[in-house]
């Protein structure tokens, strides 16, 4: 009985205070970076959905910050910044990127698909604009370029 009760002071708490209009972009959303073209090397399908990064990004009302984390097939981007709102988009401002690659020991694995970890740490550092959808499910990104790749962000709520 407790913990409902917790719950709901909590949620009271975050919608009673501040600006109501920062809560349809807080939590979770779950998503990736959806390639739509390869510029270096094969271009095909396939080669676009083994490309793609897949993860998640936290919109936290601490201080204004999030965590964006995403995965390739080798590697693993986290960037860490704050946020902002104009109307129905958010932008996203990286204040630190980290890029871990995994090929093994023989370094990057051939087979994979990967980007230098110094265009991806440089892609990252810039900033991010999504718009939210109007039943507040889905954040949508503009075409942008992560190194090679052309695409854009897409994340939804669980």
């Amino acid at each position: 009985m407790k913990k409902p009760l917790l719950a709901l002071a909590f949620i009271v708490a975050i919608v009673g205070c501040g600006d109501k209009k920062k809560v349809p972009f807080l939590g979770q959303w779950n998503g990736q970076f959806e390639v739509s073209k390869v510029g270096r090397g094969p271009d095909t399908p396939l080669d676009r959905k083994h490309h793609m990064l897949r993860g998640y990004v936290s919109i936290r009302l601490d201080k204004n910050t999030f965590l964006l984390h995403l995965e390739g097939e080798q590697q693993k981007v986290d960037v860490k910044g704050t946020w902002s709102y104009a109307g129905s988009q958010i932008t996203l401002d990286p204040k630190e990127a980290k890029v871990i690659t995994d090929g093994g020991e023989n370094g990057v694995d051939p087979n994979l698909k990967y980007v230098p970890e110094a265009d991806l740490y440089e892609a990252y550092l810039n900033k991010i604009t999504l718009k939210l959808s109007a039943d507040g499910s889905t954040l949508t990104g503009l075409t942008t370029t992560i190194a090679f790749l052309e695409g854009i962000h897409t994340f939804k709520k669980d």
